[in-house]
């Protein structure tokens, strides 16, 4: 969560104008989305760019461009990057000029079938993501400029996954979010799936892929954007996190993902685990951040639909 103060809008043009080399007269604008970094939206003669700034010094964006790097040579649809610094001296901080993937989001409640060959074309896209090797799990590490790998911060994938998940379920029991007994289940459904967390290799995952991040141009697939949440993991874990909430849309978004990887026997079992973790650590992080907020439905009813079909 962003918690520094952000960059001005006449600076950032300034900057565009002078140093990013995008010319004068463009229109910089504030974009509202973007957790972990400030975004703006940068238009120039029917161009449109976008500017991306890290809130924290000495953090930088040197991993993600490496990320588009060998994202793009796989030919998986991302933005390109125009321009970056490790540390921008008039911003004191990391920066990144991308161009925009063209169209729109699909976006939550869109109806399956009427986007079926984008979600196909993303789930090629997707597994091809999957595929680029991580050293090690967890966050990529972004304290340093001249990264010659993708590095996680975590050397085993256990030890990331489940670090805290004894603290999240004793903080959903103190607010009651689940029926009794829910966490006494999940504690059993983690115990028996222990071979699920046994991973030696990580594997890039986006980290939010969701129909929010899948573009389309009238219906012609333009790629996925916002790759500020990379991370090494076991390889289904974006398979798991865009089945929260788009259950109906995974049908095809896995037909895509056949198409260049072949799934595991245990493929259902290990995107639902990933499911269920990622819904039950932001249900406790949320809590924590806005203790007086109601549970964000979805949340709970992921976690709900994996303990059911997990059999806890």
């Amino acid at each position: 969560m962003i918690g520094t103060a952000e960059p001005a809008v006449q600076l950032v043009k300034e900057l565009c104008e002078r140093t990013f080399g995008l010319g004068k007269g463009v229109r910089v604008a504030r974009v509202a989305e973007g957790g972990s970094t400030y975004v703006f939206r940068v238009e120039r003669r029917g161009e449109v760019f976008y500017v991306r700034v890290l809130p924290e010094q000495g953090a930088s964006f040197a991993p993600e461009v490496l990320a588009h790097r060998l994202l793009s040579e796989r030919g998986v649809h991302v933005p390109d990057v125009m321009y970056w610094e490790h540390s921008n001296p008039r911003l004191d901080r990391s920066v990144m000029v991308t161009t925009e993937i063209k169209g729109q989001a699909i976006g939550h409640g869109t109806t399956p079938e009427t986007v079926r060959n984008v979600l196909v074309a993303a789930g090629h896209d997707l597994a091809l993501t999957n595929a680029i090797p991580v050293q090690h799990f967890g966050w990529i590490r972004r304290d340093s400029a001249g990264s010659m790998c993708l590095q996680g911060e975590v050397a085993c994938l256990r030890d990331w996954l489940l670090a805290d998940l004894d603290v999240h379920l004793a903080r959903l029991d103190r607010h009651s979010i689940f029926a009794s007994g829910t966490s006494a289940r999940i504690a059993a459904i983690i115990a028996a799936s222990q071979g699920c967390f046994d991973d030696d290799h990580a594997s890039l995952a986006h980290g939010d892929f969701d129909a929010t991040h899948i573009y389309h141009d009238h219906g012609i697939y333009s790629g996925i954007i916002d790759w500020g949440e990379i991370r090494g993991t076991q390889p289904l874990y974006d398979l798991g996190h865009f089945g929260i909430e788009n259950g109906a849309m995974l049908p095809y978004v896995l037909e895509g993902y056949r198409e260049v990887a072949q799934l595991p026997a245990d493929f259902a079992l290990r995107t639902q685990l990933a499911g269920l973790l990622v819904s039950l650590g932001r249900l406790a992080r949320a809590l924590l951040i806005r203790p007086g907020q109601p549970a964000y439905g979805p949340y709970v009813a992921a976690v709900e639909r994996a303990v059911v079909a997990l059999r806890g």
